[in-house]
């Protein structure tokens, strides 16, 4: 019932602070309908667990591969072979791990071109 009665208590602090703001304005005061507050409110229910935020995982050459399979399957066999070019690769499996995440960027870039998106 607490609960109920500070909901009541805040939404007339905000209804008076409206009319206070309107006031200091000159803008016209409509007085608010009497709203009656008797009625019982059912408990809300609990909130929600949250999970945790997924941490970016790291890119690995199982990622790389699977991208590049993508394109494959699209037919962009020269996508494929000008970014490998581009990284200064002959294979996917010779890039450094260091650059695994702007290859995978490079090959969804050539995949999302491929789909039309």
């Amino acid at each position: 019932m607490q609960i109920e009665q500070a909901i009541r208590d805040l939404t007339t602090a905000i209804d008076n602070l409206s009319a206070a703001l309107k006031s200091a304005n000159g803008l016209p005061v409509a007085s608010a309908p009497a709203v009656q507050h008797d009625e019982p409110v059912a408990p809300m229910p609990p909130a929600p667990r949250l999970e945790p935020a997924p941490v970016d995982q790291p890119v690995t050459e199982a990622d790389l591969r699977a991208a590049a399979q993508k394109l494959l399957q699209a037919k962009r066999l020269p996508d494929i072979l000008r970014i490998n070019k581009d990284f200064g690769i002959r294979r996917i499996t010779e890039c450094p791990p260091d650059r695994y995440a702007a290859l995978l960027d490079a090959l969804n870039a050539a995949l999302a071109d491929a789909s039309g998106s």
